[in-house]
């Protein structure tokens, strides 16, 4: 082959690699996505005479939050912090609209007992608390959308 036609080859094989680094790859074609699953919506409460077997988010006055379980046998169970507790002796009673519960703490915290009465509009528990140490405030609870 001559020199010319060796530059020429040359030219042509940068050529056809060049175009080929240039070229614009193919869009991919959007591919369906599926909808995030709707949450469900929590049965709305005509009283607190179907309390039990729900689940409340208890927001107190100090600023925690509190998962409060009332058992349909009466007992109360919560998560705190992520971790869960159940005691024999907290339990739940319902004396015409008010509902009074008891969560053990331990030491640091104490007994709390919390009372409170239930907005059937606004589908809001709020109330107040007390402790075994000497302390006391508010709440507020609210079911989470399950």
């Amino acid at each position: 082959m001559n020199r010319w036609a060796c530059v020429g080859a040359l030219a042509l094989g940068a050529t056809l690699t060049v175009t080929g680094c240039t070229a614009v790859a193919p869009t991919p074609s959007p591919s369906p996505t599926a909808s995030a699953p709707a949450e469900a919506s929590v049965p709305a409460l005509g009283s607190l005479d179907e309390i039990a077997g729900t689940r409340w988010l208890v927001d107190d006055s100090q600023g925690d939050r509190t998962t409060v379980i009332f058992g349909t046998d009466g007992s109360v169970s919560y998560v705190s912090y992520g971790d869960s507790f159940a005691y024999p002796e907290d339990t739940w009673t319902l004396v015409g609209d008010t509902l009074t519960w008891q969560l053990t703490y331990g030491a640091r915290y104490g007994v709390w007992t919390c009372s409170g009465t239930f907005d059937s509009a606004s589908q809001v528990l709020s109330g107040t608390w007390t402790s075994t140490i000497g302390e006391s405030g508010t709440l507020s609870a609210v079911q989470p959308i399950r």
